[in-house]
This record gives C-alpha cells, structure tokens and sequence, in this order.
C-alpha cells in the first residue's frame, strides 16, 4: 500500500496513486497538528532506544510521571512532561 506524504507547499500529493481518502486524511492530519502547535500542546513520543549505524550515537527516549528524557550518548535532557519545556541536563550513572 502506498503512503500519501502530503506537501502543502506545492499544494498536492506527492505519491500520484494517492486517493482522495488519503489526500483528505492527510490534511486533516496537518490541521489537527497545526491547531495543537498553535495552542502550544506538547507532542507525544514513545521510548526509543536507537544505535546510530553511521555515526554510532546512542540514542534513548523515555517517559517518567515528571519529565521526557531524551539521553544522547550518556547526556540526559530533561523536557516537562506536560509542558514540554526544557528543564535541564544531567548523566547518568
């Protein structure tokens, strides 16, 4: 199955086998998340844990009841996990 990516510079679909449904649900997609920026709500992330195969970075999401912890190589960045604000950095043990 193809996927729509939908690209509101040019104004159209850039996969040509796209239906109206996924041209519609595509941009309802890009207003949903456009009103939520406007109103500033913080996005959702999932906890990831990735190794970087080209630069051999170590990269780690996870989620507590405070803060988003995004940990690059050992270094934390905490993010509010409501507000999504930046709070600091730290290292872990």
């Amino acid at each position: 199955m193809l996927r729509l990516v939908y690209s509101s510079a040019i104004g159209n679909a850039t996969v040509s086998a796209a239906t109206r449904w996924d041209i519609w649900t595509s941009r309802m997609r890009e207003a949903m998340g456009g009103a939520l920026n406007r109103v500033k709500a913080p996005g959702a992330v999932q906890p990831l844990a990735y190794e970087d195969p080209v630069t051999g970075d170590h990269i780690g999401v996870s989620v507590d009841s405070l803060f988003t912890v995004l940990s690059v190589n050992g270094r934390d960045y905490y993010f509010n996990r409501l507000s999504g604000e930046f709070d600091g950095t730290g290292m872990r043990p």
